[in-house]
């Protein structure tokens, strides 16, 4: 081989070498990247999490009465919390009404959601639908809903207010905003 040719060899390989490099270092350096960016994520959300646990360790402090100025607070320029403090006494325990499917109780839950403005066959869909996600069986009321290939009842009470979400008939309610505040699960009677 002429030395004009070996020299044009040795170049390329080693501008392929180089091309392989800096891909290498590019491909490192966007993992760093990606890595930190989600580290940042997590970190942020832990800070949110520490913010709202703190906020509500505030609320429950015995001292701490209803507008108190502790209720706000601020810790540095981005991160602040605010709390409230309301009763669970003067809300309506979903679990309670319809527990044991007494008719007094749930002519109660008809009687709230008449007053919220839902027509009458919509007031039903959303009782039976209700009624079919607590209960223990599969047996499907007039006009409510069981188990299917979409859609899964707990056959339990509820767990989490925002459970209602999941249940069929309930998707215009609690789509509404504040549509949880005069609701709960947490009360021992109505």
């Amino acid at each position: 081989m002429r030395p004009s040719k070996s020299r044009g060899a040795a170049l390329l390989l080693s501008l392929w070498a180089l091309f392989l490099l800096a891909a290498l270092v590019m491909s490192w350096a966007l993992n760093i990247d990606s890595r930190l960016n989600l580290s940042g994520s997590e970190n942020r959300i832990l800070e949110a999490q520490a913010m709202a646990a703190s906020g509500a360790e505030v609320a429950m402090a015995p001292a701490i009465k209803p507008n108190s100025p502790n209720l706000q607070g601020k810790f540095g320029p981005r991160q602040s919390y605010s709390a409230r403090i309301t009763g669970e006494g003067g809300r309506l325990n979903i679990n309670w009404l319809v527990a044991g499917e007494n008719p007094v109780r749930i002519e109660m839950l008809r009687r709230y959601l008449e007053l919220k403005g839902i027509e009458l066959n919509e007031r039903d869909r959303m009782i039976d639908c209700l009624l079919d996600w607590v209960d223990p069986d599969d047996l499907v009321r007039l006009n409510g809903a069981e188990a299917s290939e979409d859609y899964q009842p707990a056959n339990a009470l509820l767990v989490r207010i925002d459970e209602l979400k999941k249940v069929k008939g309930w998707e215009t309610f609690t789509s509404a905003p504040g549509w949880d505040e005069e609701l709960t699960l947490n009360s021992t009677g109505p």
